[in-house]
Formats: structure tokens, C-alpha cells, sequence
């Protein structure tokens, strides 16, 4: 299959049709320090974020995409139906939400021709999604990766709005769209840190300060 890139930064609305072609979005930053969807940060961190719909969708296109990493077509309707996603109606709009959701926490992209460029792994939550978590989880995730959080003097019901993410993607952050040039992407611009270690021995560590909290 040919891997069919997109032309710019800018997210194509998503298609009507019902195949997607479903290609890697290779990052040579988050694939290098990332986080598996199957990890315990991304199940503690980031489902509380994205949401159990988006994460299901993750998990299973990542899963095909480990089976063929040069990529796949996929019905959306059938995609639907296996996770739990299609509507009352039988269209496929909730999954539709949900791609859409995941796009705009740059976890996937829309390029043109229908194809669908998804992230192998997951960055470290930034500061401003760290906000948004429940205090004990706030806690552990400053247990996983060492910062401080301000669990003192955060507030339990602290909103994000994606329109403020958006509006603060006037700076670069180094990270890269499946094109190859840099992604002003305001979720995933902060926090950017190494935490190969603390997947491999901060789990026992994490969970006791979460069951305890």
C-alpha cells in the first residue's frame, strides 16, 4: 500500500466515505519516549482525558497496525460495530466523534485521500491536561514523572477548552506531523519528557500512591 502523506499541517475534515486507509504516524520524538496505549500511564492519565471511546479506538487500530505496519483499509461501519460505536441508527457517527476527538489531542490526523495517520504511542500528559485529572491521580502522575503538579492549590473542577488549546498553537514544539514538519500542536507541546524508566519501575510506586490516595 502505498504510504500517501499529507500535503500540509492543516486537519481534513473527516470523510464521508466509508474506508479509511489507517497508516502509522511515525514520530521519531514520541516513538522514542512515549507511552504504549496498553500501559498503566496512558489507562491512569490519559483515558480520564480522552475518554473509554477514543482509548478503545486506539487500542484497536494500533493493534491492527502492529499486525501490518505498512498500514490497512478499514470499514468504518464494521470498525463501528466491533467497539461498540455505531449509532442507534446504525451509522457510524459515534466513532466519527471519536476520531474527531482523538485529532484534536493530535493522537491521529486526517490527511487527504482518506487516510488516517495514528500515533504508535502516547506523549506524557502536559501540565494543563495534568490539571484536568482527579486530585489522587494528580498525585500519582507527580510520583511518575518527578514535577510537581500543585496538587495544593489545584482546583477539582479545572476546565480545558479545546478552543484554548487551539489558540496557543502559535509557538513550535518539535514535534512532528506525519508530513515531516514541525506540529504547533498546543496538547501535546509541554511535558515532552523521557519516561522510558519510569514505565519499567515507577508502576508498583504509582498504583500504591493511586489505591492509597
Amino acid at each position: 500500500m502505498t504510504n500517501i502523506k499529507p500535503t500540509n499541517l492543516t486537519q481534513t475534515p473527516l470523510s464521508s466515505e466509508e474506508v479509511v486507509k489507517v497508516l502509522p504516524w511515525t514520530d521519531g520524538v514520541i516513538d522514542n519516549i512515549g507511552h504504549d496505549p496498553d500501559s498503566l500511564y496512558v489507562e491512569l492519565f490519559w483515558l480520564p482525558i480522552i475518554g473509554p471511546s477514543c482509548l478503545w479506538l486506539l487500542k484497536r487500530l494500533g493493534m491492527w497496525l502492529a499486525k501490518n505496519p505498512k498500514g490497512y483499509e478499514i470499514e468504518l461501519k464494521l470498525l463501528a460495530k466491533e467497539i461498540g460505536l455505531i449509532g442507534g441508527n446504525g451509522t457510524g457517527q459515534p466513532l466519527k466523534r471519536s476520531m474527531s476527538r482523538c485529532t484534536d489531542f493530535g493522537i491521529i490526523h486526517m490527511g487527504p485521500n482518506n487516510c488516517m495517520f495514528v500515533r504508535n504511542k502516547f506523549p506524557e500528559l502536559p501540565p494543563r491536561l495534568v490539571s484536568r485529572l482527579s486530585y489522587r491521580l494528580k498525585i500519582a502522575h507527580e510520583k511518575f514523572s518527578g514535577v510537581s503538579s500543585n496538587t495544593t492549590d489545584a482546583k477539582p473542577n479545572a476546565k480545558l477548552s479545546i478552543a484554548e488549546n487551539k489558540s496557543n498553537n502559535n509557538s513550535t514544539n518539535g514535534l512532528n506531523n506525519p508530513d515531516g514538519k514541525n506540529s504547533n500542536s498546543a496538547v501535546l507541546g509541554e511535558g515532552t519528557t523521557d519516561c522510558r524508566d519510569n514505565d519499567n519501575h515507577s508502576s508498583d510506586v504509582v498504583l500504591e500512591t493511586y489505591m492509597g490516595s
